[in-house]
Protein backbone atom coordinates (compact mmCIF):
# COMPACT_ATOMS: atom_id res chain seq x y z
CA UNK A 1 0.00 0.00 0.00
CA UNK A 2 1.55 3.78 -1.17
CA UNK A 3 2.08 5.58 1.59
CA UNK A 4 1.63 9.68 0.51
CA UNK A 5 3.73 11.97 2.79
CA UNK A 6 1.86 14.90 3.51
CA UNK A 7 3.79 18.00 2.50
CA UNK A 8 4.70 19.94 5.63
CA UNK A 9 4.12 23.44 5.85
CA UNK A 10 7.11 26.01 4.56
CA UNK A 11 9.39 27.31 7.70
CA UNK A 12 8.37 30.77 9.15
CA UNK A 13 9.14 32.62 11.44
CA UNK A 14 6.25 32.63 13.90
CA UNK A 15 5.33 36.22 15.33
CA UNK A 16 4.96 36.07 18.47
CA UNK A 17 5.75 40.32 19.55
CA UNK A 18 2.47 41.55 18.19
CA UNK A 19 0.11 38.30 19.13
CA UNK A 20 -0.85 40.00 22.40
CA UNK A 21 -1.50 42.74 20.88
CA UNK A 22 -4.13 41.03 18.39
CA UNK A 23 -5.09 39.10 21.09
CA UNK A 24 -5.78 41.68 22.95
CA UNK A 25 -7.31 44.04 20.06
CA UNK A 26 -9.55 41.33 18.97
CA UNK A 27 -10.86 40.86 22.33
CA UNK A 28 -11.76 44.92 22.83
CA UNK A 29 -13.90 44.61 19.38
CA UNK A 30 -16.48 41.32 20.59
CA UNK A 31 -16.49 43.01 23.95
CA UNK A 32 -17.60 46.45 22.02
CA UNK A 33 -20.02 44.40 19.76
CA UNK A 34 -21.42 42.96 22.86
CA UNK A 35 -22.15 46.22 24.21
CA UNK A 36 -24.10 47.03 21.21
CA UNK A 37 -25.58 44.18 20.76
CA UNK A 38 -27.37 44.37 24.17
CA UNK A 39 -28.42 47.48 23.37
CA UNK A 40 -30.64 46.28 21.37
CA UNK A 41 -34.18 45.81 21.53
CA UNK A 42 -35.49 42.55 20.26
CA UNK A 43 -38.23 42.31 17.59
CA UNK A 44 -40.51 39.39 16.36
CA UNK A 45 -38.96 37.35 13.82
CA UNK A 46 -40.33 37.12 10.48
CA UNK A 47 -38.38 36.07 7.47
CA UNK A 48 -35.12 36.43 6.66
CA UNK A 49 -33.66 39.08 4.73
CA UNK A 50 -31.51 38.48 1.67
CA UNK A 51 -33.81 38.04 -0.85
CA UNK A 52 -36.44 40.19 0.31
CA UNK A 53 -37.49 42.64 -2.52
CA UNK A 54 -34.95 40.85 -4.78
CA UNK A 55 -37.76 39.44 -7.47
CA UNK A 56 -39.82 41.88 -7.37
CA UNK A 57 -36.89 45.19 -7.79
CA UNK A 58 -35.34 42.78 -10.31
CA UNK A 59 -38.70 42.79 -12.31
CA UNK A 60 -38.71 46.58 -11.96
CA UNK A 61 -34.72 46.35 -13.38
CA UNK A 62 -35.87 44.44 -16.48
CA UNK A 63 -39.51 46.81 -17.46
CA UNK A 64 -36.61 49.89 -16.95
CA UNK A 65 -33.62 48.46 -18.83
CA UNK A 66 -35.41 46.58 -21.56
CA UNK A 67 -32.85 45.15 -24.42
CA UNK A 68 -33.66 47.88 -26.43
CA UNK A 69 -33.08 50.58 -24.11
CA UNK A 70 -29.39 49.09 -23.44
CA UNK A 71 -28.59 48.72 -27.13
CA UNK A 72 -29.94 52.57 -27.41
CA UNK A 73 -27.88 54.12 -24.00
CA UNK A 74 -24.96 55.43 -25.40
CA UNK A 75 -27.21 57.18 -28.32
CA UNK A 76 -29.53 59.00 -25.94
CA UNK A 77 -28.80 62.04 -24.33
CA UNK A 78 -28.65 62.58 -20.66
CA UNK A 79 -32.12 63.52 -20.09
CA UNK A 80 -33.71 60.76 -22.14
CA UNK A 81 -30.96 58.94 -19.37
CA UNK A 82 -32.14 60.26 -16.42
CA UNK A 83 -35.43 59.98 -16.74
CA UNK A 84 -35.23 55.78 -17.16
CA UNK A 85 -32.86 55.76 -14.08
CA UNK A 86 -35.35 58.17 -12.19
CA UNK A 87 -38.22 55.71 -13.32
CA UNK A 88 -36.11 52.67 -12.13
CA UNK A 89 -35.06 54.28 -8.73
CA UNK A 90 -38.91 54.91 -8.16
CA UNK A 91 -39.78 51.50 -8.89
CA UNK A 92 -37.06 49.93 -6.68
CA UNK A 93 -38.35 52.00 -3.99
CA UNK A 94 -42.08 51.12 -4.28
CA UNK A 95 -40.86 47.44 -4.54
CA UNK A 96 -39.16 47.51 -1.24
CA UNK A 97 -41.72 49.94 0.06
CA UNK A 98 -39.33 52.86 1.18
CA UNK A 99 -39.72 56.51 1.72
CA UNK A 100 -37.19 56.89 -1.88
CA UNK A 101 -37.58 60.92 -2.34
CA UNK A 102 -35.42 60.81 -5.51
CA UNK A 103 -32.30 60.60 -7.15
CA UNK A 104 -29.27 63.50 -6.38
CA UNK A 105 -27.00 63.65 -9.41
CA UNK A 106 -23.27 65.06 -7.35
CA UNK A 107 -19.64 65.32 -8.41
CA UNK A 108 -17.97 63.17 -6.26
CA UNK A 109 -13.99 63.63 -6.26
CA UNK A 110 -11.58 60.62 -6.21
CA UNK A 111 -10.39 60.36 -2.64
CA UNK A 112 -7.14 58.19 -1.21
CA UNK A 113 -7.68 56.64 -5.12
CA UNK A 114 -10.88 55.65 -4.49
CA UNK A 115 -14.10 56.23 -6.63
CA UNK A 116 -17.27 56.30 -5.45
CA UNK A 117 -20.53 55.45 -7.20
CA UNK A 118 -22.99 56.90 -4.90
CA UNK A 119 -24.34 57.08 -1.01
CA UNK A 120 -27.21 57.02 1.14
CA UNK A 121 -27.07 59.15 4.35
CA UNK A 122 -31.09 57.45 5.31
CA UNK A 123 -32.54 60.64 4.36
CA UNK A 124 -34.81 59.04 1.59
CA UNK A 125 -32.35 60.40 -0.92
CA UNK A 126 -30.20 58.24 -3.38
CA UNK A 127 -26.95 60.36 -3.92
CA UNK A 128 -25.41 59.38 -7.04
CA UNK A 129 -21.88 60.40 -9.06
CA UNK A 130 -22.75 61.88 -12.14
CA UNK A 131 -19.83 60.32 -14.48
CA UNK A 132 -22.28 57.18 -14.41
CA UNK A 133 -24.90 59.61 -16.54
CA UNK A 134 -22.46 61.15 -18.19
CA UNK A 135 -20.42 58.17 -19.27
CA UNK A 136 -22.85 55.03 -20.97
CA UNK A 137 -20.00 52.48 -20.41
CA UNK A 138 -21.60 52.61 -16.52
CA UNK A 139 -24.86 51.33 -17.02
CA UNK A 140 -24.45 48.49 -15.06
CA UNK A 141 -22.81 50.17 -12.86
CA UNK A 142 -26.52 52.53 -12.70
CA UNK A 143 -28.01 49.38 -11.77
CA UNK A 144 -26.45 48.24 -9.17
CA UNK A 145 -25.62 51.22 -7.70
CA UNK A 146 -29.43 52.57 -7.54
CA UNK A 147 -30.65 49.21 -6.20
CA UNK A 148 -27.30 49.29 -3.33
CA UNK A 149 -28.01 52.72 -1.87
CA UNK A 150 -31.47 52.01 -2.34
CA UNK A 151 -31.19 49.39 0.06
CA UNK A 152 -29.21 51.18 2.32
CA UNK A 153 -32.81 53.43 2.81
CA UNK A 154 -34.68 49.81 3.34
CA UNK A 155 -31.86 48.83 6.41
CA UNK A 156 -31.99 52.73 7.84
CA UNK A 157 -35.89 52.64 7.96
CA UNK A 158 -35.95 49.01 9.25
CA UNK A 159 -33.43 49.97 12.41
CA UNK A 160 -35.75 52.69 12.73
CA UNK A 161 -39.05 50.83 12.66
CA UNK A 162 -38.44 47.19 12.75
CA UNK A 163 -41.97 46.42 11.99
CA UNK A 164 -42.20 48.14 8.97
CA UNK A 165 -40.59 45.14 7.24
CA UNK A 166 -41.00 41.88 7.10
CA UNK A 167 -37.55 40.68 8.39
CA UNK A 168 -36.43 39.17 10.67
CA UNK A 169 -35.31 39.57 14.50
CA UNK A 170 -31.35 38.29 13.66
CA UNK A 171 -30.81 40.32 10.20
CA UNK A 172 -32.26 43.94 11.85
CA UNK A 173 -29.88 43.30 14.82
CA UNK A 174 -26.55 42.96 12.90
CA UNK A 175 -27.63 46.27 11.01
CA UNK A 176 -28.01 47.96 14.08
CA UNK A 177 -24.68 46.70 15.21
CA UNK A 178 -23.16 47.66 11.93
CA UNK A 179 -24.71 50.87 11.89
CA UNK A 180 -23.06 51.61 15.03
CA UNK A 181 -19.50 50.42 14.03
CA UNK A 182 -19.83 51.66 10.49
CA UNK A 183 -16.38 53.21 9.03
CA UNK A 184 -14.33 53.38 5.57
CA UNK A 185 -11.84 51.67 6.73
CA UNK A 186 -10.86 48.52 5.25
CA UNK A 187 -10.80 44.99 6.73
CA UNK A 188 -8.28 43.73 9.39
CA UNK A 189 -8.16 42.19 12.35
CA UNK A 190 -8.50 45.28 14.45
CA UNK A 191 -11.76 46.25 12.64
CA UNK A 192 -13.51 43.17 10.40
CA UNK A 193 -16.71 45.17 10.14
CA UNK A 194 -15.16 48.35 8.81
CA UNK A 195 -16.24 48.63 5.59
CA UNK A 196 -16.19 45.82 3.06
CA UNK A 197 -17.34 42.96 5.47
CA UNK A 198 -20.03 45.67 7.44
CA UNK A 199 -22.99 43.19 7.45
CA UNK A 200 -25.30 46.60 5.81
CA UNK A 201 -22.40 46.74 2.89
CA UNK A 202 -22.75 42.77 2.38
CA UNK A 203 -26.60 43.21 2.46
CA UNK A 204 -26.30 45.76 -0.20
CA UNK A 205 -23.88 44.53 -2.52
CA UNK A 206 -25.71 41.43 -2.46
CA UNK A 207 -28.81 42.98 -3.38
CA UNK A 208 -27.47 45.61 -6.16
CA UNK A 209 -25.66 42.86 -8.10
CA UNK A 210 -28.68 40.50 -8.14
CA UNK A 211 -30.15 43.21 -10.04
CA UNK A 212 -27.35 42.94 -12.37
CA UNK A 213 -27.71 39.25 -12.44
CA UNK A 214 -31.11 39.19 -13.10
CA UNK A 215 -31.08 41.53 -15.59
CA UNK A 216 -28.20 40.05 -17.63
CA UNK A 217 -29.38 36.51 -17.10
CA UNK A 218 -33.16 37.37 -18.38
CA UNK A 219 -31.51 38.91 -21.48
CA UNK A 220 -28.76 35.76 -22.68
CA UNK A 221 -31.90 33.30 -22.15
CA UNK A 222 -34.06 35.33 -24.09
CA UNK A 223 -31.59 36.20 -26.76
Amino acid sequence: KEVQEIPSLPEVQEVKTEYNVVKDVWSDFVNSIKEYTDAVPESKEIVEAREYGVKECADVAKACFTPEIIRAWGMMDLDARNKVIQEYANGIGEAMGINFKGIVWEQFPIENGMYTYGYNAGDGYVHLNIDMLADPGQLMHVVDTVAHEARHQLQNEAIENPSKFPIDEATIKEWTVGREVYTLDMPSAYDPWGYTYNPMETDAKYFGESMVRELTKDIINNA
